[in-house]
């Protein structure tokens, strides 16, 4: 609920002269057209016509005193808010954290989490089977050890059958046999 008391800057007991008087101070300051229209200043005297038509009639000001009454007793106040602002920040976290779990469990495929959940699942007393010492070997380690070893095979016959500069070089010329070139 809005205060219209604090966006006219006055007390609840301000007099109908403290009200014109506020509405005409803030309406000069907040004017659209005194501010280039920049929606911040429209917004604002907006808010403040909405106050002053309010407060400015004695029964409009009466129902309104009470529903603020009665909004301010319901025990709703800023430090509740932020109460339930952090309570929920917390349980955002955790579920957030549960489902990051959950991905990654369904992702590694691995022993532990079949054997976290089996421990969740047990009755109490009941021995749970230990899970096995030896790592099984995933279907992608295999895959990855043969395309290495394939690169490292290409690699080794790259460089052995390739000719270096150096071999080019020390070839020896052809032997010559005696005679002069175009003669």
């Amino acid at each position: 609920m809005r205060d219209y008391y604090y966006i006219l800057g006055i007390p609840p007991d301000a007099t109908e002269a403290d009200i014109k008087a506020a509405f005409r101070k803030l309406s000069h300051r907040f004017h659209p057209d005194k501010n280039n229209g920049r929606r911040f200043f429209e917004e604002r005297f907006k808010s403040i016509l909405e106050a002053y038509a309010v407060l400015s009639d004695a029964g409009k000001r009466k129902a309104y005193d009470e529903k603020l009454r009665h909004y301010r007793s319901s025990g709703m106040n800023a430090a509740d808010l932020r109460r339930l602002e952090v309570a929920l920040e917390r349980m955002f976290e955790e579920e957030y954290k549960k489902r990051e779990q959950a991905i990654r469990d369904a992702y590694t495929m691995g022993e532990r989490p079949i054997h976290a959940t089996a421990a969740q699942k047990t009755i109490p007393g009941e021995a749970i089977p230990a899970p096995a010492t030896g790592e099984k070997p995933r279907p992608g380690k295999k895959l990855l050890i043969a395309a290495l070893a394939v690169a490292i095979i290409i690699l080794a016959v790259l460089l052995f059958t390739r000719k270096h500069p150096a071999d080019a070089r020390a070839t020896p010329p052809p032997p010559s046999t005696g005679q002069k070139p175009g003669g």
